[in-house]
């Protein structure tokens, strides 16, 4: 196990200390950055992975969020309201630098809100959220790829280096009330078998 700690707060700075230095020593922290750009951006969660790297997901309304070249999709999609919405954003970071590895939307026209987010042991991301979104990029073969209105259940499974979207399904069923997307009892797994 490897002995940091990483936060993320809800303005998107990310950071990581070393658990192993006294709290009041500065060499305690490791590395430290902001994701975002001009717009609103506010995090939703944040995992690491077996080797220390970071992964966050948020929602961003902004046009210039770093989205890296080569990412499943490099261009913001829209969305009203920042409070539930505007487009998922899911990035990767060294775990030992901070560097940006890669970073992409996810999204349609509307609102989507991601609540969580795992990584499998080959390093493919799963995020779970809402979207209101009619045209939320679902892909073939999924469970379900039809929009029902309001704000739909959304699972999806980015590859590990987040140039592709490797499962999408809009879930039938409405995030009732979700507006916050507190989708309560639905559970994500990081397990190999996904």
């Amino acid at each position: 196990m490897l002995n940091r700690l990483c936060l993320v707060m809800s303005i998107v700075a990310i950071g990581c200390l070393s658990l192993s230095a006294a709290a009041d020593n500065p060499d305690s922290l490791l590395w430290s950055t902001f994701l975002g750009g001009e717009h609103e951006d506010i995090n939703k969660d944040i995992v690491t992975d077996s080797n220390g790297d970071v992964y966050v997901c948020l929602s961003t309304e902004s046009e210039d969020f770093p989205a890296t070249p080569g990412a499943f999709d490099t261009t913001y999609n829209g969305g009203t309201t920042i409070m539930y919405g505007g487009d998922v954003a899911v990035a990767k970071f060294d775990g030992e630098t901070g560097a940006l590895v890669w970073a992409t939307y996810i999204g349609g026209p509307d609102d989507e809100e991601p609540d969580g987010i795992q990584v499998n042991a080959s390093g493919e991301v799963i995020v779970y959220g809402c979207t209101a979104s009619p045209d939320f990029p679902t892909t073939a073969g999924a469970y379900c790829t039809v929009h029902h209105g309001g704000y739909d259940l959304f699972l999806l499974k980015l590859s590990a280096n987040g140039d592709s979207l490797l499962f999408c399904d809009c879930l039938a069923g409405h995030c009732v009330g979700a507006r916050g997307c507190g989708i309560h009892g639905f559970w994500v797994t990081a397990s190999t078998m996904f």
